[in-house]
C-alpha cells in the first residue's frame, strides 16, 4: 500500500507502509482481509533518503492505493 498527498502543483508519495502499535511496527508487504475484516494502525513513511516533508497551510488531497496480487498496477482504494 502507499498514499499520495497532493496540494496545488505538489505531489508526494509515501510508499513505505508499516502497521501495528508504536513500539512494535511491522513493515507491510501483504495484508489478508477476511470477511470479518481487520483492524490495525497504519503508518505511511517516505523512502530512505527522502525523510523530510514540509506541510504548509491549505487543503490537501489524500489518495490510498494498494497493489493487489496478480495486478500490474496499484488499485485506487480511497480519496479524501
Amino acid at each position: 500500500m502507499h498514499i499520495a498527498l497532493s496540494k496545488d502543483e505538489m505531489r508526494q508519495n509515501f510508499n513505505v507502509w508499516v502497521y501495528g502499535k508504536r513500539h512494535s511496527l511491522v513493515r507491510g508487504s501483504v495484508l489478508f482481509v477476511a470477511e470479518t475484516g481487520i483492524t490495525a494502525d497504519h503508518h505511511f513513511l517516505m523512502t530512505k533518503g527522502r525523510n523530510f516533508f514540509q506541510f504548509t497551510q491549505g487543503r490537501y488531497q489524500l489518495q490510498v492505493f494498494a497493489h493487489l496480487l496478480g495486478d500490474k498496477r496499484p488499485t485506487h482504494l480511497f480519496e479524501s
